[in-house]
């Protein structure tokens, strides 16, 4: 009897170790994301509160780069979620509104007019970044068997299996992986699906082919198909569908199969709007605004945001969320977007003490300062130090202090000191052998050493999750 039990025991023990053990290489091997963009706008919206989604956007990664939440609410309250994905076609479209419905109960459904004319994936890249996006379900599941179908240029039929269990897909980043791969990125996580792009092209303007309404293809049975479905969707949800057009160079020949379809979407009554006809209006000009054809910068997404904004609450009863406690996510994508704007446009102009002052206005930045005693550059400091509490003998000491909100968190001892800034993240002090030749490390990575010659001020941000700002000053 106890050789039975024990044997059973044994046999538990041994699938639990395996099951266990094949979970952890999954983790290690499954397909990631091999542009390391370490982003999913999929896992943000299976976190969203029930039913605080009143507009949500539907493309591929053009809108993504267009349709910012933050600016949506906080012109107008509007509470937006962008659930595009790269590459994204019409085909896929459907199954995500249809994810999205689990949840939320949208008023109105933005989807791209990118699919009237882009029905396959240029690369596999994208199509796995559609198929393997959604949890497990009938949607996910359907998903993957219409998109292999439908892309032999890009998938085999064989691959049906794969999608359908998540593997064998693997990646091929084993070099390059990092934390972000199996956590999700803090400054991320508010972002509502809007993927911020300080990059700047040089896209002078757009063809005239691109706002040419002259020519007009006829309509497309599979574009009829989708967009009836659509239609028929929202009749029965209780939603409004509304095709938009970003800003987007255009050939004569994608220009005139959008023009046929807004034809067909006037007889059947189904809203849209095409901003290549708005550029003026919204003072658009594709030269500071795009990166390339398809992709709006963040001057370029605020514009679009603003005018689609307005455009909506035009034909639509859309609420002002703002101050309803349910939707306190937000204000944390509007404050996220805030610290964005702050690092990538406003940090690299400011001095150092207008730097260290930014905590009285930003919520959530932890600033330390370091510095080497008789260093001209201290005096600099002294202002900003002595109005925290720190005395003059202990300025011309010097050392390192760590600072959040104007208030001194830690001052220069003798043995290792450090401040919790963000979960799994310890800013921390090694004295060195004089003061102020200290190494100050943010977890494992190293951004002030001893050999640092003059003052240094690291900024980290609690609401991104990351250092935002380093600067030695001789």
């Amino acid at each position: 009897m106890k050789s039975g039990i024990l044997k059973i025991a044994s046999a538990a023990a041994f699938i639990l170790f395996f099951l266990c053990g094949s979970g952890l290489l999954y983790r290690v091997f499954s397909w990631k994301d091999t542009s390391g963009d370490y982003y999913s706008s999929t896992d943000q919206l299976y976190s969203m509160k029930k039913n605080t989604v009143d507009v949500a956007f539907f493309g591929p990664s053009s809108y993504y780069a267009s349709l910012n939440p933050a600016v949506f609410w906080e012109q107008d309250g509007i509470a937006s979620f962008n659930a595009a994905v790269s590459g994204q076609d019409r085909n896929a479209s459907t199954y995500f509104v249809k994810e999205l419905l689990k949840k939320q109960s949208p008023q109105v459904v933005v989807v791209s007019a990118t699919y009237l004319y882009t029905d396959t994936y240029a690369v596999q890249g994208n199509l796995l970044r559609n198929t393997l996006s959604l949890k497990a379900s009938l949607n996910s599941t359907l998903l993957a068997r219409d998109l292999v179908s439908k892309n032999a240029a890009v998938a085999t039929p064989n691959d049906t299996k794969s999608f359908l269990l998540r593997w064998p897909i693997i990646h091929n980043r084993y070099l390059e992986l990092k934390r972000e791969d199996f956590v999700p990125v803090k400054e991320y996580e508010n972002s509502l699906g809007f993927v911020y792009n300080f990059n700047y092209g040089s896209i002078s303007e757009f063809s005239p082919a691109s706002s040419d309404p002259s020519q007009a293809h006829p309509i497309s049975e599979a574009n009829k198909q989708w967009i009836m479905e659509l239609k028929a969707l929202g009749e029965k949800k209780g939603f409004q569908v509304i095709v938009v057009s970003v800003p987007t160079e255009m050939s004569a020949e994608n220009r005139a199969c959008l023009n046929g379809c807004y034809q067909y979407f006037d007889e059947i009554g189904i809203s849209y709007l095409d901003l290549n006809f708005h550029l003026a209006e919204m003072d658009f000009d594709p030269y500071a605004d795009m990166t390339d054809g398809n992709h709006a910068t963040i001057t370029g997404a605020d514009k679009i945001s603003r005018y689609l904004a307005d455009y909506l609450l035009s034909k639509y009863s859309l609420p002002d969320r703002r101050g309803d406690q349910r939707y306190e996510r937000y204000e944390k994508c509007l404050e996220t977007h805030k610290h964005r704007i702050l690092e990538a446009e406003e940090i690299p102009y400011l001095d150092s003490i207008q730097l260290c002052e930014l905590s009285n206005t930003y919520r959530g930045l932890v600033t330390s300062i370091t510095l080497h005693p008789g260093n001209e550059s201290a005096a600099e400091f002294e202002e900003l130090l002595k109005g925290a509490g720190v005395s003059a003998s202990e300025i011309a000491a010097g050392g390192t202090w760590i600072l959040k909100d104007g208030v001194i968190l830690c001052r220069p001892v003798s043995k290792v000191y450090g401040y919790l800034v963000c979960a799994g993240d310890y800013l921390h002090v090694t004295p060195g052998e004089t003061r102020g030749a200290d190494t100050v490390s943010v977890g494992k990575t190293v951004y002030v050493t001893p050999e640092n010659e003059g003052c240094c001020v690291l900024t980290y941000d609690t609401i991104l999750g990351k250092v935002i700002d380093v600067r030695e000053i001789h």
